[in-house]
C-alpha cells in the first residue's frame, strides 16, 4: 500500500447498526473518516465502522449507483451547510449577534476545515 497520511485512505470499510443495517463505504481520499453515523434505515446515531480488519485498500474503486462514499467539502458546499445551519437556529428561536454574512463564513470556514473534513454523498450517475 502507497504511503498515505490516513490508514483509510481509499478504503473500502463497513460500516453497521444493531438494527441489522450493514453497508461498505468508499473512502475516496487521503482523510480520516467518522468512527459513528446516523444509520439510513433506523434514523439513529448508531451505526459504527466495523470489522476494520476487513477493510479493503481500493484506490481504484469505481463506487456504484446507491453507494455511500466519503468525499471532502468543497468550500462552496460548506457555505451552504453553514447557511442551513444558521437559517434552523433562526427557525428555533436563536439569535445572533454580529453579522450574520460574517457568522455564515466562520462556520464554513470550520465545517470546511481546509478540505480535510469528511462529507458523505450517495452516488447518483
Amino acid at each position: 500500500m502507497p504511503n498515505h497520511n490516513h490508514k483509510e485512505a481509499f478504503c473500502l470499510m463497513w460500516y453497521g447498526c444493531p438494527c441489522g443495517h450493514r453497508e461498505r463505504i468508499w473512502n475516496s481520499r487521503d482523510g480520516v473518516t467518522p468512527f459513528a453515523m446516523s444509520c439510513p434505515s433506523c434514523g439513529e446515531d448508531t451505526m459504527h465502522h466495523i470489522a476494520w480488519n476487513l477493510d479493503q485498500y481500493a484506490p481504484e474503486h469505481t463506487p456504484h449507483e446507491g453507494q455511500r462514499i466519503w468525499l471532502g467539502y468543497t468550500l462552496d458546499e460548506a457555505r451552504k451547510v453553514a447557511k442551513l445551519r444558521v437559517e434552523l437556529n433562526k427557525v428555533m428561536g436563536r439569535e445572533f449577534e454580529g453579522n450574520e454574512e460574517e457568522l455564515i463564513e466562520r462556520i464554513a470556514q470550520n465545517i470546511y476545515s481546509n478540505g480535510e473534513a469528511p462529507n458523505l454523498r450517495v452516488v447518483d450517475f
